[in-house]
């Protein structure tokens, strides 16, 4: 059965598992990317690990992504749709947060009218490396690109896969010889290869095929992955170890999605990690700026603490709801 361990494989899984936990996934990535947004200082070194790596969320987004972008091509190749539907799912919420975000700026004097429209249309990410809407910036590339990767992706085209890896990490090679540009858009090229891995693997993930590798297997190559990491800090050129979160986002997929699988359905964790994996572009969206106003605007004396923290992700998951069925509202109008 497709989203199960059948009994008697011993550690081995069902590739459909991915799939059937998807949304659960992403509940817990945001809130990995949360805690690595957070300000708080946390001495326990495995807690200060996970927090340091919370970056690797975005990983697991994109790699999720790749996979989902399959199962909606399947159910409607038209790339017209394709488009519409994407646009309606990411381009609305972030528009009516980037607009008031950048207007706000704008009128306190943080930026010019000519430098908000520029963050607000992603040009600023490409020419300055603005980094507030970098995400936004990648994944729209990666949406647009897609239809005419879909073909490659359902032909189980290896040759093109393996091309486009090869083109992905020379790339990395070439713009790091251009330190400006490279430093601009580096958190996309970073992501280039694990996109491309998700989509490939898209096909065996909907056909339910048995995980390539077992439970320890997966276990020993997110720690291996996490050791080479820490062993590699300083290593030239540096980003080289960012590459290591391609298998480490694989392994943390593939062992999310057993854990969840092991949840009782209905489960207040499993109701939580749902709810919350509906709104992850509101909640991304919104995060870091509400933070950013409450320690520097509202409670300065309370930045860097629990309690500015804690009132920064409960106000953030207020607004993420509110802007989602917001969204929600727009899109049947829409669509």
């Amino acid at each position: 059965m497709t989203g199960t361990i059948t009994t008697g494989q011993r550690g081995r899984a069902d590739l459909g598992v991915i799939s059937a936990r998807r949304s659960g996934l992403f509940g817990a990535a945001i809130l990995w990317i949360m805690l690595f947004h957070s300000s708080m200082e946390i001495a326990w070194e495995p807690l200060h690990l996970i927090k340091a790596t919370g970056y690797a969320g975005v990983d697991v987004f994109l790699f999720l992504s790749g996979i989902g972008l399959f199962y909606s091509m399947e159910k409607d190749p038209s790339p017209v749709r394709f488009y519409k539907k994407r646009a309606v799912r990411v381009l609305l919420p972030y528009l009516l947060v980037a607009v008031v975000w950048e207007c706000a700026r704008w009128v306190t004097g943080a930026c010019t009218g000519a430098e908000a429209a520029e963050n607000v249309l992603l040009i600023s990410y490409w020419r300055r490396g603005y980094p507030a809407y970098w995400f936004i910036a990648a994944i729209v590339v990666f949406y647009l690109i897609y239809p005419a990767l879909y073909p490659a992706v359902k032909g189980r085209k290896y040759g093109v896969w393996a091309a486009l890896l090869a083109l992905a990490f020379g790339a990395a090679w070439l713009l790091y010889q251009n330190q400006g540009l490279f430093y601009r858009i580096s958190g996309f090229v970073f992501r280039i290869p694990v996109f491309l891995m998700g989509c490939f693997l898209a096909p065996f993930v909907k056909e339910g095929r048995p995980a390539f590798r077992t439970v320890p297997a997966a276990i020993g190559c997110a720690g291996i992955a996490l050791v080479c990491w820490y062993l590699w800090i300083g290593c030239e050129p540096w980003f080289l170890r960012m590459y290591l979160f391609l298998p480490l986002s694989m392994a943390l997929v593939l062992l999310g999605a057993l854990g969840l699988s092991r949840l009782p359905a209905g489960s207040p964790p499993e109701r939580c990690l749902l709810w919350l994996g509906d709104m992850t572009l509101e909640l991304y969206l919104v995060h870091e700026k509400i933070l950013a106003v409450l320690q520097k605007v509202l409670l300065p004396g309370l930045a860097g603490t629990w309690t500015v923290n804690l009132l920064a992700f409960a106000l953030a998951v207020a607004a993420a709801w509110c802007l989602r069925k917001l969204c929600t509202a727009i899109a049947k109008r829409i669509l």
